[in-house]
């Protein structure tokens, strides 16, 4: 009679391989740590790009999904993958204040794609979907051969951080009431805290 065992299944094999393979690339260019996944809320790692052996100010997430080719799902013109995510995860995204970038790890070809995926939806109303077709460009990847990340990496954290500053001061403008000298005092201070970012 054969025990009872837990089940490792080819998922969480390819989970674990992609994760894996992922944080070896990036801890090339940022420090690069695993976050507590015990409760899956759509973020696996967080990190910081480094330069000329410093750490930056350029802090981003990172999901990640892995595949061994079978369920990569392609456009006719070959030029990007697609990859479903729930509206629930995106929502979450949405309240981070550093950028969170996609990244689909190829294990069989050890290649890993990525995108910022907020772009793709930033202005659209997400509330009567359950999930949303990311595109992924194949030009987008690195792999351990990447010498350094591209300059787009870069330009996408600069442009989540713009975005990000503009809806803080969007929410501070629909402030209406200001009650008191100390709400005055406040909202100043808070002010030119933005003007810097």
């Amino acid at each position: 009679m054969k025990e009872k065992l837990p089940t490792f299944t080819l998922n969480q094999s390819v989970g674990n391989r992609a994760a894996s393979e992922l944080q070896a690339v990036m801890q090339k260019f940022s420090v690069f740590q695993e976050i507590d996944t015990s409760q899956d809320l759509g973020i696996d790692f967080i990190g910081t790009i480094i330069e000329n052996c410093h750490p930056t100010k350029y802090n981003f997430n990172a999901q990640c999904k892995g595949t061994d080719d079978s369920e990569i799902k392609m456009n006719a013109g070959k030029t990007e993958f697609t990859y479903s995510i729930k509206t629930q995860t995106i929502n979450y995204w949405r309240q981070k204040k550093d950028v969170t970038f996609l990244f689909l790890v190829d294990i069989k070809k050890e290649i890993i794609f990525w995108t910022a995926p907020l772009r793709e939806v930033e202005n659209r109303d997400l509330s009567k979907q359950d999930s949303v077709t990311i595109h992924i460009p194949v030009n987008n990847c690195i792999s351990s051969k990447t010498d350094c990340l591209s300059s787009t990496f870069k330009f996408e954290i600069i442009r989540y951080y713009a975005c990000f500053g503009q809806d803080i001061v969007s929410q501070l403008n629909q402030i209406q009431h200001i009650n008191d000298n100390n709400d005055i005092a406040n909202m100043l201070e808070l002010m030119a805290v933005l003007e810097k970012i």
